[in-house]
């Protein structure tokens, strides 16, 4: 028997997750106005919030959308919150692997020291990153040797 979904009325100064395959959404809720309805908007890394929608409707029933094509919306919980931070944690790991490749690309024409100073660094970064994960650590141990 499936379980029963709940309504979650919104409220000022909310926080609820939307969720999909690969993605998932921290919002923060705001109530417009006159009791217009509610302005949800994407928490990021940036202290100014990027506002993603507005609606009218004052409850959602968990795990359905808001709209066509919306992310399923779920309450705040700690639990989601863990799951929400790794994964953006994972999105600027990704970003600074771009940026390094970017890096290596612009290094071709740098000088003898220069490189030798960015290899030094890349090298404690990788003993650095070993301490971690076994993973990591096998393949710098393969990098080293």
């Amino acid at each position: 028997m499936l379980a029963k979904k709940r309504r979650i009325y919104l409220a000022d100064s909310q926080y609820i997750f939307g969720i999909g395959v690969k993605v998932m959404v921290k919002y923060f809720v705001t109530q417009l106005p006159n009791g217009k309805g509610f302005k949800l908007s994407v928490v990021g890394d940036k202290k100014k919030r990027k506002s993603f929608f507005k609606t009218d409707k004052e409850y959602f029933i968990e795990g359905n959308t808001l709209y066509s094509h919306g992310l399923r919306l779920f309450p705040y919980s700690k639990k989601r919150d863990k799951h929400w931070l790794a994964m953006s944690n994972k999105a600027k790991l990704y970003e600074k692997l771009e940026l390094l490749s970017k890096i290596a690309s612009q290094l071709k024409n740098a000088s003898e020291q220069k490189i030798n100073s960015i290899s030094g660094v890349i090298d404690e970064a990788f003993r650095n990153m070993a301490t971690h994960d076994k993973g990591i650590r096998n393949s710098v141990k393969k990098y080293f040797e």
